[in-house]
């Protein structure tokens, strides 16, 4: 079932035609498997979009439309409205019919979802006890069986957490299987040997189902030899009981009547081995299951890191232009709906470019590194600092007005202008005056300061702030000044 679960996980929504190609790939050769559906949760209040958008795949899905069984499971009505509906809403059957279980909302049984739940709530393929299985609305013949639901989480991964598992799950793929089908070949041995079979769920007061070993007048009273196992399926535990007919043990007669019931035994643990085998799938189920889940965190873990490197400048480690933008414009949306303060502060190295001419590229390197540091350590909760490019920064200032913002620009001035950088000797320039020996050098910032205002975006944000950056440089550089909104005259601090 993997990749039909793999592929539901990413694609929910996916075609009919495709779902029917995935299930007959995954199941076409599994005993007493007679039914696979898809099963969505759909909350009530998008039911009435939910049916129109199935209805308008047209086919076999133009009629479609929620219903559920009534009168014992004789007859059918349209759904009644729930805060969470489960419908069927793909169906595979090993032998396809004109009628189908399409659109039965299974919500309208506790004791059907009861399994399902279990199933989302642990991330693990959960057996429903047995029930009769509804084929099509009205069906008059209601063969007994079980489900296995495997549940189906959004991008394929179990959550670790047990309400995450809540929160992402989209559905469940389950598997109906007719369990006197599945175990044909064990009942026809039972009933030519006269034993009569009872199959239940523990903890039921009442058998779920009871095969006798062939007509009444045959079986005759309860002689009181029976054999019982036990076997855990899909994490449901169920009983399995023989009774022995007095015919059997007339026919068993022998001069060693004294293993009479160890012979009963081992016919218990022939039905229960069988029932064990298909337990030993969950084991292939859960395998596989850790698997994905193992591929798909790497996948994730991959898709994480090279989103960080396409936000993330990889000199400094801060953010870069796009990274920037990808939060500014959310955070400048948040300021002007609630009213908050915010400020932008557009930085710029003064002659950084006569650093890299005469210490070389990878002193001035470090000098951006240390200014880097300097800024992310100014920051506050909230802020946000990135480079631009070159020797240019930008900082925002959330719940910030234009008094602090000058405070805090003029902070960040003097303490980027205190910083000495040190150049190593062999960085020096041959024609430098001192070659053996390179002289320490501080670095200064010119900083421009815009205040957003009422419908103002980012790029006039920006504007504005480039704008009083260019009024600082002009002004003699190493210094802040602040820009009007949007052509106010600039003021040197």
């Amino acid at each position: 079932m993997r990749g039909l679960i793999a592929r539901l996980s990413v694609d929910p929504s996916l075609s009919y035609p495709t779902f029917l190609q995935l299930a007959d790939q995954s199941v076409s050769s599994q005993d007493g498997l007679i039914i696979v559906e898809w099963q969505p949760i759909v909350e009530g209040k998008d039911r009435a979009s939910f049916e129109r958008t199935i209805r308008n795949q047209g086919g076999r899905l133009s009629d479609f439309r929620l219903w559920e069984p009534v009168q014992n499971n004789a007859s059918s009505r349209p759904a009644q409205a729930r805060d969470l509906h489960v419908p069927v809403l793909y169906v595979y059957e090993r032998s396809p019919k004109s009628s189908t279980t399409m659109g039965l909302d299974l919500a309208f049984s506790p004791e059907r979802m009861e399994s399902k739940w279990r199933a989302r709530d642990e991330g693990n393929p959960v057996a429903s006890g047995l029930f009769p299985i509804i084929r099509f609305p009205g069906d008059s013949v209601h063969p007994v069986g079980f489900a296995v639901t495997v549940p189906v989480y959004y991008g394929g991964i179990i959550p670790g957490r047990f309400t995450a598992r809540q929160q992402q799950i989209e559905g469940f793929a389950a598997l109906v299987y007719d369990l006197n089908a599945l175990i044909q070949s064990k009942l026809m041995d039972l009933q030519k040997l006269g034993l009569n079979l009872t199959i239940s769920q523990q903890g039921k007061p009442e058998p779920n189902l009871t095969i006798p070993a062939g007509p009444s007048s045959a079986t005759g009273p309860s002689t009181g030899v029976s054999a019982e196992a036990r076997a855990l399926i899909f994490g449901t535990p169920w009983t399995i009981r023989l009774d022995a007919t007095q015919p059997f043990i007339d026919a068993q007669k022998t001069p060693q009547d004294n293993i009479l019931p160890w012979f009963i035994a081992l016919m218990g643990i022939t039905v229960s081995g069988f029932l064990v085998a298909l337990e030993r799938n969950v084991d292939t189920l859960q395998s596989t299951r850790d698997s994905l889940v193992q591929s798909n965190a790497l996948l994730q873990k991959s898709e994480q890191s090279l989103k960080e490197l396409a936000v993330r400048d990889p000199l400094t480690g801060l953010f870069n232009r796009r990274g920037f933008l990808e939060r500014a414009i959310p955070e400048l949306t948040r300021s002007q709906r609630y009213q908050s303060p915010l400020a932008l502060l557009m930085l710029d190295l003064d002659h950084f470019k006569q650093v890299n001419d005469r210490w070389g590229h990878e002193t001035g390197d470090g000098v951006l590194q240390r200014l880097a540091q300097l800024f992310e350590a100014s920051m506050r909760g909230g802020d946000l600092v990135a480079r631009q490019g070159g020797e240019e920064f930008v900082i925002l200032l959330s719940h910030t007005g234009p008094e602090e913002a000058l405070q805090i620009a003029e902070r960040i001035r003097q303490n980027a202008a205190a910083i000495i950088h040190h150049a190593p000797a062999k960085d020096a320039m041959a024609d430098s005056p001192s070659s053996a020996s390179a002289p320490d050098f501080q670095v200064t910032l010119s900083i421009g300061c815009a205040i957003a205002e009422p419908g103002v975006d980012i790029d006039a944000l920006l504007a504005h702030a480039d704008a009083a950056l260019y009024a600082a440089k002009e002004g003699g550089r190493n210094r802040v000044v602040a820009a009007g909104n949007p052509v106010a005259p600039l003021v040197q601090l």
